[in-house]
Parts: C-alpha cells; sequence; structure tokens
C-alpha cells in the first residue's frame, strides 16, 4: 500500500499515519445533506415533470417510497461521481475528495461498495429511529477518530477549508430550494388543454 502525503492535502491522518480521514462529522453531514437535497430534487423533479405527480400532497407510504427512491439514486449515482471526479456535488463544495489508497479514483465497483456500506451503515436505510442510532453512532466513531466500516479501503482527504466554502454550500443549498418551491408553484398552474377563444 503507497502512502499518500501530498503536500495540497489538508486531511487527518489515520492511526496508521498514511492513510487521510477526515473526521469532522459535521462537514461530512453538510456534505452528505447536499447531496440527498440533490438526490431528492431529481426524483421529485421527475415525478411532477413526467408523470404529473402532486409531490406536495403525497402521503405517508409514497413518502417511504420517495426515500427509497432517493437512496436509490444515490446508490447508483454517487459512484459514478467518485469515479469520474473524485468527489460528490457536496463534497466538492466543502473541499474534499475520495480516492483508492493508490491516490487514483475509486472504480464504479468500490464506489458502489463504499455507497452501499453508506446507505445500510451509516444512513440506517433512512428507517425511522433507527437512522438516528446510525447517525449518532457514526458521529461517535468520527469524534473518536474511528475509520467508519465503509471507508477501510479509501483515502477521504480534505484538500482546503477555506472560508468561502461556506458561501459556496449555503448559494447551492438556497438554489435547491429555490428550484424546490419553483417545482411546488409550477403544479399550481392549471393544464390549458383547448385553445384561448
Amino acid at each position: 500500500m503507497g502512502v499518500i502525503n501530498r503536500e495540497e492535502d489538508t486531511g487527518e491522518f489515520s492511526e496508521e499515519g498514511n492513510v487521510p480521514r477526515v473526521y469532522s462529522p459535521w462537514r461530512r453531514f453538510f456534505a452528505r445533506s447536499f447531496d440527498l437535497s440533490l438526490y431528492n430534487l431529481l426524483w421529485l423533479g421527475f415525478l411532477a415533470l413526467m408523470f404529473q405527480e402532486n409531490i406536495v400532497r403525497r402521503t405517508g407510504l409514497e413518502n417511504y417510497l420517495d426515500t427509497f427512491m432517493v437512496l436509490l439514486l444515490m446508490l447508483f449515482l454517487e459512484p459514478i461521481w467518485l469515479r469520474y471526479f473524485k468527489s460528490t456535488p457536496g463534497k466538492k463544495i466543502l473541499g474534499m475528495k475520495i480516492e483508492n489508497l493508490s491516490g487514483e479514483p475509486l472504480s464504479y465497483k468500490e464506489g458502489f461498495e463504499r455507497t452501499f456500506g453508506v446507505i445500510v451503515k451509516g444512513l440506517g436505510l433512512n428507517i425511522p429511529i433507527y437512522n438516528l442510532f446510525c447517525l449518532y453512532k457514526s458521529y461517535t466513531m468520527l469524534g473518536e477518530k474511528i475509520p467508519l466500516s465503509w471507508e477501510q479501503s479509501s483515502a477521504y482527504i480534505v484538500k482546503d477549508r477555506k472560508k468561502y466554502r461556506i458561501a459556496l454550500y449555503l448559494l447551492g443549498m438556497a438554489m435547491a430550494l429555490v428550484l424546490m418551491v419553483t417545482l411546488v408553484f409550477s403544479q399550481r398552474v392549471p393544464p390549458n388543454f383547448n385553445d384561448l377563444p
């Protein structure tokens, strides 16, 4: 296993001393929240635009389906981000990247396995209450600088911690909110099937 220790990377190093890790639970949480917001927007936009589904009036079982579909989107899209960009949109904005222990991008298979671990063990499949337990467990492990199980074969690197990244993050979340509100209000416009007289 090669030693990853490039000057431009400011990641914290693991006990072994040669694998960068990001132990900042809040930075990681906000990056993940941004990504989940994007996947949610993609799914609800698909429902609203392709099936004319009223996304505001979705109820219990439909909301569980939405959660499942968002996680499914994450499972298949995140490995693509990691393969080609070494990052996801949220991680990129907050200055983080993920690569294998040789410094190369994760393969799709490696990214898929990592994302699967995040969904099952980190997010607890978004099952109410259980997901809070999983998030708390991850938070505690990161606080104690213990690598999470889905990160054993990858390096998690903070490129920088510049202040402008917070502004970029807030701008990105505001844009996602504006898009969601636009989507909701676009559904309030009644369809016009007839020519105006």
